[in-house]
């Protein structure tokens, strides 16, 4: 009887020691925070203006939904993501190329300032315009949602830590960071570490 309650307790010992983190969620790096909620960012994309030539901009969008090339311009985002954030970078005024010229891997680790004209952050997304199908996902343009914006008095930065880039796959790697602080003074902080895929059009 004795060596039976000595395997219960070590059992139960085993329980306590091995399963103390079973209820740890583990938390995302991919995801931006607002008034210290975490909105989940898993997917991103990285978007180019039609060329040659190419304007000296580009535009990383993150969402909680897959991301691709809308039909006709534009960045679409999956119909059941419900956050979603675009940075828009304009390097310079002057027209290059080749997409290479824009960013590359040896060159792009720095940090930018964001264009502010079209960059935004967006929670609780409702519904959405211009919806398609691609690859039996439907995507569309997010339309009601909570808006950050950055068109006025906002501002920000993006830091790209490391990234690569396949300009004939179309996809690459990032980690990177961004602060923004919209019109209102709100600040939004992500960032993102992973795979992205490469568009043209926006």
């Amino acid at each position: 009887m004795k060596t039976l309650n000595k395997i219960f307790v070590i059992l139960f010992l085993a329980t306590i020691t091995f399963g103390c983190g079973d209820d740890d969620t583990p938390t995302s790096t991919n995801k931006f925070t607002i008034n210290g909620t975490d909105f989940e960012t898993p997917n991103a994309s990285l978007f180019f203006e039609d060329g040659p030539p190419f304007q000296n901009k580009f535009m990383l969008a993150f969402g909680d939904g897959k991301i691709i090339e809308a039909q006709g311009n534009g960045g679409a985002i999956a119909t059941t993501a419900t956050n979603a954030v675009a940075i828009f970078i304009n390097a310079s005024g002057t027209d290059v190329p080749l997409e290479q010229n824009v960013l590359n891997s040896s060159a792009a680790t720095t940090t930018y300032a964001i264009d502010k004209s079209d960059s935004t952050a967006l929670t609780n997304i409702l519904s959405f315009t211009k919806m398609f199908n691609s690859g039996g996902i439907q995507y569309g343009d997010p339309d009601l949602a909570t808006k950050y914006i950055l068109e006025m008095n906002g501002n920000g930065t993006l830091t790209i830590n490391s990234i690569t880039l396949d300009f004939i796959a179309r996809n690459g790697t990032i980690n990177c960071s961004y602060t923004m602080v919209d019109d209102n003074g709100v600040t939004i902080n992500g960032a993102y570490t992973g795979n992205f895929n490469i568009y043209n059009g926006f």
